[in-house]
């Protein structure tokens, strides 16, 4: 008797309205998103198992931050295909150019530009390994330590992504056996690797991060750590954080293209939001993270979430 055969591998596509439920589709990167700009949102998530590895596709509307960590056995690595403006990862200026590593020590922080296309792969740290020489396993094991950007040649880094996008073409055809979903895996696992090692990525990357991502970081741990009777104000926050209102606001005009005021507004907004969800009425939430204006606070919320406080409500009771 024929041995069965394992199912080939299937795509799916998921659209969501919500960043919370955006945040939760790829499962096992313990993520949050808050929102930045103005406007509904709109995300996308193409997915699929490979041969024990799992690739994507997300595609999002807004300006994001995006937080998360995954666990020490597994690498995740993203591929932009679109970057729609100024954007920040762990700390780097993104030019749509680098690799994407979002695993490693310390978790990843991703501020993203409203209009953001981006694919990848997450697979076993041993897998990505195992074939390596121990020199080579070493070089390897120090660029995977911590999640930043990968500056990488451009020819590997556009077959990397050709290729993704070649797996995903040929998933949706759904005919995929299990000998040609090893070689299309081992092919991606040996661009990744190629990529990887091809430049002293870890020294030229440490020397690309920038001071200001550092007064952006400072700002948001004040804000998020903020009681709803602490000050806000900007000239209260530079106080705090060490710098001049001026050079704080061409900082976040360089490094995010918006207002450090906005950016400020958006976090406090996205916090209330969260409460809400969580089942604070709408007034608890807003006195939860200082708002005290309950009409100004709703007129910016829906401003910037596209509905009003008590549609979220009524949504997340629903």
């Amino acid at each position: 008797m024929t041995p069965a055969q394992p199912d080939p591998p299937a795509a799916r596509v998921l659209n969501t309205t919500d960043i919370d439920e955006q945040s939760a589709l790829l499962e096992g990167w313990n993520q949050s998103y808050s929102q930045l700009a103005p406007g509904r949102f709109q995300g996308r998530l193409e997915d699929a198992e490979l041969g024990g590895a799992y690739l994507f596709r997300e595609v999002t509307s807004q300006a994001l931050l995006q937080s998360g960590d995954l666990g020490p056995d597994v690498v995740a690595l993203g591929v932009p295909r679109f970057i729609g403006g100024a954007a920040l990862f762990c700390g780097q200026r993104c030019d749509g150019t680098q690799l994407h590593l979002f695993s490693g020590h310390d978790g990843f922080e991703f501020h993203t530009p409203a209009g953001l296309d981006i694919a990848g792969i997450e697979l076993s740290r041993a897998r990505l390994l195992a074939p390596c020489a121990e020199p080579e396993r070493e070089r390897l094991a120090l660029r995977l330590a911590r999640p930043g950007l990968r500056s990488v040649p451009g020819g590997l880094r556009n077959r990397l992504g050709l290729t993704l996008g070649d797996a995903f073409g040929k998933i949706a055809e759904g005919a995929m056996t299990g000998a040609e979903t090893r070689a299309m895996l081992d092919e991606i696992a040996g661009l990744i690797r190629e990529s990887l090692l091809s430049t002293d990525a870890d020294e030229a990357d440490a020397g690309e991060r920038l001071s200001g991502a550092e007064a952006i970081a400072r700002l948001r741990t004040i804000v998020e750590a903020a009681r709803p009777e602490d000050p806000t104000d900007i000239d209260s926050l530079c106080h705090a954080i060490g710098i001049s209102r001026r050079n704080l606001q061409y900082v976040f005009a360089r490094e995010l293209g918006m207002r450090p005021l906005a950016y400020v507004r958006a976090l406090r907004l996205n916090a209330a939001r969260r409460r809400i969800r969580e089942g604070l009425s709408v007034t608890e939430a807003a006195t939860a993270t200082g708002f005290w204006h309950f009409g100004r606070f709703a007129q910016d919320y829906r401003t910037l979430f596209g509905e009003l406080p008590r549609d979220t409500l009524r949504r997340s009771a629903a």
